[in-house]
């Protein structure tokens, strides 16, 4: 509402013109009514209004008078003039001080209305240019303080057009923003903010009120509306204009490591990061990498989601990029797809369509999305595969013995974890792998009992290092499965090596 002081010495005008029109409907409020030009200068200096309407001929100070000594003091007020027929020609020399309008006596309603109208019109014109000057302003000064090039006596002005305690700075990265001028939206949701673009980023200053660290729900609001995904970084709050430089380089430190913080949309300095939340492992990337593999091979869901944590880490403490880690999961990935699709050639179609969701990954913003997502890839993967639990029990069976050959394995165990009847379960084995059960382990034994044996083992020790605890068991083993017995496959296989070492 704007407010408006009506100034005559006839008491049936004032109470005339107060009840003339409903005022409020038109955006004004009477706050004060004078009797002469006098009261109304006291009035004026405790409470300026938007509008003064004045008589024009008043006892002692003249409407005239008046209107020049108010001029003097705001050059923003208006004026409408009352006036009897015999005083208008004299009341066309306030025209120099800019009044609005003149209202002739008695008043005609729809006259004062037609003024009313105009005049908030220009009032509001005035206020929304106002505000826009000052909002420029601030924004210039804010530029200045976030690349610390403002100087002390901008600083005080900035702090005293803003009246906050205490200042922090939100970074903003946005996916898939579709060209919108979000810098313009913010100004427009955001009214207690500072928006800005600095290094790319879309940022805001804003007060920082209380302990929260939240994102205003303005920015969720507008972001989610335009179905934007966004990431964001929030600094500490300092209480001087002076420190907002300081502010943003800690902001954008924190948004250059935001990929690896497990918060999903606002991080700060005390966000846990990839490093605190997944324990370093000790085994290599490759290792890991090969796990995961043979995880997904054979259904082994309960290994899948913390191996993917732990390939992310590794990856993070060899100071892999956000955009290397996302690479090299594509090719982790695919590479395991088209496998799958050799192995599946009646699912090769529907893996080829998966394989265009791994584009997907490129508009992940932190770590996080990227863990879940390769989560729930790799289970609609296994669930593709599903359909021939046989072949997966079977990949399992294999793995299993790849990894335990060394110890007293038997099909009873094996039945055990995969939860089949022995003897259905070593039929299947027979089916997909053309051996038997015991066959196919002495075999993976003897292989890697060959290995042992060129690395310098004695006999028994390989023996004990392949699962056989006694030495001549493991040498009729060996003699009958590679033709000949441990020592005289040593001699030969040196021999061999010494021969291709001669000829070279």
């Amino acid at each position: 509402m704007y407010e408006v002081m009506i100034v005559d010495d006839e008491r049936r005008t004032r109470q005339g013109l107060a009840t003339l029109v409903d005022w409020e409907s038109y955006g004004f409020t009477i706050t004060n009514i004078a009797a002469d030009a006098t009261e109304a200068m006291e009035l004026f200096e405790k409470r300026r209004p938007s509008l003064m309407i004045v008589d024009i001929k008043m006892p002692g100070i003249s409407g005239i008078k008046l209107i020049e000594a108010i001029r003097k003091k705001d050059q923003k007020i208006c004026f409408l003039i009352l006036s009897g027929h015999a005083e208008f020609d004299y009341a066309k020399k306030a025209i120099q001080y800019h009044v609005s309008g003149y209202l002739l006596k008695p008043v005609d309603e729809e006259e004062l209305l037609s003024y009313l109208v105009e005049i908030k019109k220009n009032l509001d014109l005035e206020k929304t240019s106002h505000h826009a000057n000052k909002k420029g302003k601030i924004e210039k000064l804010i530029q200045a303080a976030l690349s610390d090039e403002i100087t002390t006596e901008a600083a005080v002005q900035l702090q005293q057009m803003i009246y906050w305690n205490k200042f922090t700075i939100i970074l903003i990265k946005c996916y898939k923003k579709n060209d919108l001028d979000l810098k313009q939206m913010l100004k427009e949701s955001l009214q207690e903010s500072v928006p800005f673009t600095k290094d790319s980023y879309l940022g805001i200053v804003i007060e920082q009120k209380g302990e929260a660290v939240t994102i205003p729900s303005e920015l969720d609001n507008l972001l989610g509306a335009y179905g934007i995904s966004y990431f964001s970084v929030r600094s500490q709050a300092v209480g001087k204009v002076e420190d907002l430089a300081t502010c943003y380089r800690e902001a954008l430190e924190l948004m250059r490591k935001s990929f690896f913080y497990i918060e999903d949309q606002i991080v700060t300095k005390d966000s846990l990061h990839i490093r605190e939340y997944v324990e370093e492992s000790r085994i290599s990337l490759s290792a890991l990498e090969e796990q995961f593999v043979y995880s997904v091979e054979i259904g082994d869901w309960s290994n899948i989601h913390p191996l993917i944590w732990k390939i992310t880490a590794s990856l993070e403490a060899k100071e892999y990029t956000e955009a290397k880690i996302k690479k090299r999961f594509i090719q982790l990935l695919s590479s395991i797809v088209n496998t799958l699709s050799t192995e599946y050639p009646e699912k090769r179609e529907t893996f080829s369509h998966k394989l265009y969701e791994l584009t997907e990954i490129e508009y992940l913003y932190h770590v996080t999305q990227l863990v879940e997502f390769i989560h729930q890839f790799i289970k609609e993967i296994v669930e593709l595969i599903d359909c021939n639990k046989e072949k997966i029990v079977v990949n399992k069976m294999i793995h299993l013995i790849e990894q335990n050959y060394h110890k007293n394995i038997k099909l009873d165990n094996i039945a055990e974890v995969v939860h089949y009847h022995k003897v259905y379960l070593g039929k299947l084995f027979k089916a997909h792998t053309g051996e038997y059960f015991n066959t196919y382990l002495d075999k993976v034994r003897m292989e890697n009992g060959k290995k042992f044996l060129l690395q310098g083992f004695k006999v028994y020790q390989v023996a004990e290092k392949v699962g056989y605890s006694n030495p001549d068991y493991f040498h009729s083993k060996f003699k009958k499965y590679v033709g000949m017995s441990p020592s005289t496959f040593r001699k030969k296989s040196q021999k061999k090596e010494f021969s291709k070492k001669e000829l070279g």
